[in-house]
C-alpha cells in the first residue's frame, strides 16, 4: 500500500504538472496566431507590430517566449508522457525499464525539436520589412531561435535523465513490474512452447479420430 500510495501521489503531481503545461502550451498557440495576424497586418513592418502581444491565458504569458511554440511543447509532451507511464503503473501493466516511461527517440526527438525552433526563429527575420527592422524584432527571432533549443536541452538533461526516468523506473519495479529483456525472451520462449504443444495435441486428437 505504501509503495502504490507513493506512485498515485507522483502520478498526481504529473497529472497537475501536465495540465499546466498544456495550458501554457495552448497559451503559447494562441499568442502566435495573434502574432502572426498582427504581422500579416502590418505587412512585415516592425514599427506597426504590437511589441506585447498576449494569449488567451494572459497569466501564462510568461511562459509564451517562443512563436515557434516549441518551449512549450517539449514539457507538455514530457509530462503527459510520464503520467501515462505512472497511470499504468497504478494499473499494474508490466513494462520494459529500459525505454520507460518515454518512447527509444524521444531524446532525439527533442534534440530535433529544439534544431526546427531554431531555424523558424532565423527563418522570421526574413520575413520582416528590412527597412524597418530593428533590435526589438530581431531580438523577438533569436528568442525563437534560441529558447526552443535552450528548452530542449534542458528538459533532456536536468529534467527528464536525472529527475524523471530514475522515478518511473524505480516505481515500476518497486511495483515487480519491470519486464526485463532477458524476461521478455524467456516469455515467448514458454509461449511458443505452449504454442508447439497445443499444435502437437491437435495434430493427436485428428490421427486418433
Amino acid at each position: 500500500m505504501p509503495r502504490r500510495l507513493t506512485t498515485f501521489t507522483a502520478f498526481l503531481a504529473s497529472l497537475a504538472c501536465t495540465v499546466l503545461a498544456a495550458l501554457a502550451f495552448a497559451n503559447n498557440v494562441s499568442v502566435l496566431v495573434r502574432w502572426r495576424a498582427a504581422f500579416v497586418a502590418a505587412g512585415g513592418d516592425a514599427d506597426a507590430i504590437p511589441r506585447d502581444i498576449s494569449g488567451a491565458i494572459p497569466w501564462l504569458d510568461w511562459s509564451a517566449v517562443d512563436y515557434s511554440c516549441v518551449s512549450t511543447f517539449i514539457p507538455f509532451l514530457g509530462f503527459l508522457l510520464f503520467t501515462v507511464g505512472l497511470l499504468r503503473i497504478i494499473a499494474g501493466r508490466r513494462a520494459d525499464p529500459a525505454h520507460f516511461p518515454f518512447f527509444p527517440s524521444y531524446d532525439q526527438l527533442n534534440v530535433a525539436l529544439g534544431l526546427v525552433g531554431t531555424l523558424w526563429g532565423i527563418i522570421l527575420i526574413g520575413y520582416y520589412d528590412m527597412e524597418t527592422v530593428s533590435m526589438a524584432s530581431l531580438m523577438v527571432c533569436l528568442h525563437t531561435a534560441l529558447f526552443s533549443t535552450l528548452v530542449a536541452v534542458v528538459w533532456v538533461f536536468l529534467v527528464s535523465h536525472p529527475i524523471l526516468v530514475p522515478l518511473a523506473r524505480r516505481l515500476l519495479r518497486e511495483s515487480d513490474l519491470a519486464v526485463e529483456e532477458d524476461d521478455r525472451g524467456l516469455e515467448d520462449l514458454l509461449d511458443d512452447l505452449r504454442a508447439a504443444a497445443d499444435g502437437v495435441g491437435a495434430i493427436l486428437a485428428g490421427e486418433e479420430e
